[in-house]
């Protein structure tokens, strides 16, 4: 059976696949990027922001007449690193127009 020519031969052969090794690792981990406080922002300025940073963020409100839904909590919280991609679930109050 003949021998495979991809498997690397001598010292630098083995080098130079480790270092792909290293390389391919490396590549495979997210950066980490510290969640902002996002307490008292609008629900769409926080996602805004979210996506900026390369983060997902999601919410939840139900729609009222008059009603601005404000972020009073995010999980993860403020000042925590989290992967980008990854997603922040807000906590949203309503705040009526006229608190505007």
């Amino acid at each position: 059976m003949p021998r495979s020519r991809m498997i690397p031969r001598g010292r630098f052969g083995w080098l130079v696949l480790v270092l792909v090794l290293v390389a391919v690792v490396v590549r495979a981990e997210r950066p980490h990027v510290e969640l902002p406080q996002l307490k008292g922002m609008t629900a769409a300025s926080a996602v805004a922001r979210l996506s900026h940073l390369g983060l997902v963020g999601v919410y939840l409100h139900s729609a009222s007449i008059g009603c601005v839904p404000v972020v009073i909590s995010s999980n993860p919280h403020a000042d925590q690193a989290v992967g980008r991609g990854s997603t922040v679930t807000l906590l949203v109050s309503c705040r009526t127009g006229a608190g505007r």
